[in-house]
């Protein structure tokens, strides 16, 4: 049940720094002023490296390339969003099975939490694609949002990081953690937020090691 830090920004001194505090870190190379290439220096990613890269308005060719040049630097996994075309999930995923990596694939609503049916369908087009991990991350916009995704823990056995976004969804990126999710996102402390609703990861930390 690790906390996985979600790097969104900063100098590559401050990138160093949240790594070596951290006990597993996503590079979000959509956001980041650097590719991998200029982040492998970093002291021998010494913890698990999930890559992404989801910004839709750049070329797959080029998404692709990067995602690529983060499992030669060490990344452990990558995430690809559910929606991407069919080619550029085949052109990747094909990519990390042959490398022995895992794939992460992901389904983000910002708006609503969708209906029990709609999430479980997700999750089993995701497994169908070939996932290891499935990520559901939605916005609670009530409690009952936060109950009915973490829910899906006792409906489906493959491994899955559920998260609800937003100030009402707090709850699940801690509960996830004692429900079977092997990862839960947060922020850098005092940096900035990949997601509304992201706990910092020092937070996250102390809530999880006060419960165990």
């Amino acid at each position: 049940m690790k906390i996985c830090t979600s790097i969104v920004g900063g100098t590559y001194q401050e990138i160093k720094a949240i790594v070596s505090r951290s006990e597993m870190i996503e590079f979000r190379f959509d956001k980041l002023p650097y590719d991998p290439d200029d982040l492998a220096p970093l002291p021998g990613y010494p913890i698990p490296i999930i890559a992404t890269f989801r910004k839709d308005d750049i070329p797959d060719k080029t998404r692709a390339h990067i995602l690529k040049k983060a499992v030669e630097a060490g990344a452990e996994y990558v995430d690809i969003d559910i929606n991407n075309s069919r080619e550029f999930r085949h052109t990747i995923m094909e990519y990390i099975k042959e490398t022995g990596k895992k794939t992460i694939i992901s389904y983000h609503n910002f708006e609503e939490t969708p209906d029990n049916e709609t999430l479980l369908k997700t999750i089993d087009r995701a497994v169908i694609l070939g996932a290891d991990i499935v990520k559901i991350a939605c916005m609670a916009n009530t409690e009952e949002d936060n109950s009915r995704l973490l829910a899906l823990y006792s409906k489906r056995t493959i491994p899955l990081v559920i998260t609800a976004m937003g100030t009402k969804g707090k709850i699940t990126r801690l509960a996830s953690l004692f429900l079977g999710a092997p990862f839960n996102y947060a922020a850098p402390d005092e940096g900035i937020k990949a997601a509304p609703g992201q706990m910092y990861a020092s937070e996250l930390k102390d809530c999880r090691d006060k419960i165990i």
